[in-house]
């Protein structure tokens, strides 16, 4: 347990804490793996994500079978959710039977397995002692808070930090101007702020001393700068969620509207202080944009620090002052009060035209439109235009109907959009967790990813609405953090942004596995062997989840290497090295792809042939299989072949404008 110095009475408001080693170690856990993942390009590329998965799995594999963890799944509530999500990863280890892409099907098998292996050590982390689940939160909510303030440094000092070179493969949507750094997606950043903002509010409130309440608040315009910045449709959806979701189960909600606004407020003098400032709103690294950044940067200092003031006196008049009776709304008074909002928002909205408005909106949100440049970064989150999101889910919906119960196989979205997607141009996720599993792990998929969603915003909720003051203000904020995430989840592809993924693991460990009393610690003398068979199911699934992460990693660092090898112009140890991916991951298209590349290099054009080949019967409807060998052949003077596998890739991408006429 924390141990407390003895103070005068007058300084116990800024208490020193002497925090225990493992104490430490569980909230610098779940601080690192998010920083880690988000400074990694959010953890998008499939080498961050696995090592996490292997580091995770690894650790929760050690630590039970020592003893020094306790198995997962002690609670019903636990189990209920760790069995979904495991057995989503048992159907996705399944369609390696049906799959249209097997190396596809087998890097979505170990992005799942490592996001399992998340949600496991955080049930085992936060049954371990009283404090665990106190101790993942604050750790998930400082690292967010860090992010979000890398981001808007990286926009106010753009010079520190990489450029954004979207633009120049995007013209004319000026998306520098989209805050992405560090996840280098916008609607990525926007989600990650959105879900940041209730776990700081709570921070105001649970913190052990005003101090800490104090820069807890500081860091609100911070993440609503970052959010404003991003431009994000999906974040500000994601923080309404969330924020809503947290006010509607937190306690004594005055003191929190207050902070809220105090920290609103200074998110919108930071906001206008941009949006006046051309070329820092800009985006581009200009003298004139530096200058502008360090105005803002001094500025934002100062607000924080207002804002870390006002929570300062909220605190105290807390602490030391006597709320007025009519401050003291009781809950009837509350759902009463909710009521009559709701009665006269309704028909003034009919009265003001809000279902012709609704309609236009659905109409824009139907189109393909939204990357045009937007006169302020408000006008762009404001923007309904759905950016092809439409397309993308009836797209999902139809490739469902090939094969409803089943799919076509984790990971094959793009090759069903290539050969029938309603128009043209690379798209690889069909931005929604939930449509993206009907359409590839069919209505079995999508019970067992949805239910398992749900079942974590049901357990939450039932949890945070029965828990003593003292633990139902940190289940609110992890519960409002999920929320942020399920709908996120719905509308963007934050399920292949490992960051966010792994915030969302950490925090539903936290609502299944709740704030057990220290007490209850240690088993029960009659609960021996149930302790003994979860420990031996943990190990075993430890075990395999670890070979399902590892070989498609080998595969992948491989074949970077591979790739590195042959940039330098070390084409021997290009071919070695895609050989140990491809013997790594035998199904797999990519390093028998890369060994033919290495050969047509080398000028050994028959032995590439043969590789390229051996790629197409791989993976049989990716287009550029059949490309690559189309281009081989051609260089061998193989007039037919070459003509046959052009046709057959064209007829796998048949709108894209490389086959264009």
């Amino acid at each position: 347990m924390e141990s407390v110095e003895r103070l005068p009475p007058a300084f116990r408001t800024f208490r020193i804490v002497r925090p225990e080693p493992d104490a430490v170690a569980t909230w610098l856990l779940a601080a690192t793996l998010v920083v880690f993942l988000c400074l990694q390009n959010g953890g998008y590329d499939p080498i961050p994500r696995d090592q996490i998965g292997i580091a995770v799995w690894w650790a929760l594999l050690c630590g039970v079978a020592v003893g020094a963890l306790p198995a997962p799944g002690r609670t019903r509530a636990s189990l209920a959710a760790l069995g979904l999500l495991l057995g989503f990863a048992l159907w996705t280890a399944l369609a390696m039977g049906w799959t249209e892409s097997a190396e596809r099907t087998a890097t979505e098998l170990a992005r799942v397995g490592a996001y399992l292996g998340v949600l496991a050590l955080a049930c085992s982390l936060a049954a371990r002692r009283g404090s665990g689940g106190r101790l993942l939160l604050n750790g998930v909510t400082f690292a967010l808070a860090l992010i979000a303030a890398i981001g808007v440094l990286s926009r106010l000092h753009m010079a520190w930090f990489p450029r954004n070179e979207l633009g120049a493969f995007l013209p004319g949507i000026q998306i520098e101007r989209r805050l992405s750094y560090p996840l280098n997606y916008s609607g990525g950043m926007g989600a990650l702020a959105g879900i940041a903002l209730p776990l700081l509010l709570a921070a105001t409130a649970s913190a052990r001393n005003l101090a800490a309440q104090a820069l807890a608040a500081a860091a609100i315009p911070l993440a609503g700068l970052a959010l404003y910045l991003s431009t994000s449709g999906t974040g500000a959806a994601v923080a309404a969620s969330a924020l809503a979701a947290f006010l509607a189960l937190a306690p004594d909600r005055l003191p929190k509207l207050a902070t809220l606004a105090a920290g609103a407020l200074g998110t919108a003098i930071l906001a206008a202080a941009i949006d006046q400032r051309a070329a820092l709103a800009r985006g581009l690294p200009t003298l004139a944009a530096k200058q502008q950044g360090n105005e803002v940067l001094a500025m934002a200092l100062v607000v924080c620090a207002g804002v870390a003031l006002i929570q300062v006196a909220i605190g105290l008049a807390l602490r030391y002052g006597r709320r007025p009776r009519w401050l003291r709304i009781s809950r009837s008074r509350a759902w009463l009060a909710t009521a009559v909002v709701v009665a006269v928002t309704i028909p003034a909205a009919i009265a003001a035209g809000a279902p012709g408005g609704l309609s236009r909106d659905w109409q824009a949100f139907k189109g393909r439109g939204g990357g045009a440049a937007q006169a302020s970064a408000s006008s762009g989150i404001l923007n309904p235009s759905g950016s092809g999101r439409y397309q993308f889910w009836r797209s999902a919906l139809a490739e469902n109907a090939t094969d409803p119960w089943v799919g076509t196989g984790p990971g094959t979205f793009e090759l069903w959009w290539a050969r029938n997607g309603s128009y043209g141009g690379f798209v690889r996720d069909a931005h929604s967790l939930y449509l993206q599993s009907l359409a590839e792990l069919g209505i079995v998929g999508l019970v067992l990813i949805g239910g398992f969603v749900l079942s974590v915003l049901a357990i939450g909720i039932a949890r945070t609405l029965r828990s003593p003051p003292d633990t139902r203000l940190a289940l609110a904020a992890a519960t409002a953090g999920c929320a942020g995430f399920a709908v996120a989840a719905a509308l963007e592809w934050v399920w292949q942004i490992a960051a966010l993924a792994t915030v969302f693991m950490l925090l539903a460990g936290v609502v299944v596995a709740g704030f057990p009393s220290p007490r209850r610690g240690r088993e029960r003398r009659g609960d021996g062997s149930q302790a003994a068979t979860r420990r031996i199911l943990a190990c075993g699934i430890a075990i395999a989840a670890l070979a399902a992460i590892w070989l498609p990693l080998r595969g992948a660092s491989a074949l970077l290497d591979s790739q590195a090898d042959a940039a330098r112009g070390d084409l021997a140890g290009a071919l070695s090295e895609a050989r140990s991916a491809a013997a790594a991951q035998p199904y797999a298209a990519s390093p028998v792809v890369q060994e033919a590349l290495v050969f047509e290099r080398e000028g050994r054009l028959r032995a590439a042939a043969l590789a390229a080949r051996a790629a197409t019967h791989r993976d049989s409807l990716d287009w550029r299989t059949w490309l690559t060998l189309s281009r081989i052949e051609a260089e061998r003077g193989m007039a037919g072949p070459s003509v046959r596998a052009y046709r057959r890739a064209r007829s796998l991408n048949p709108k894209s404008g490389l086959f264009a006429a």
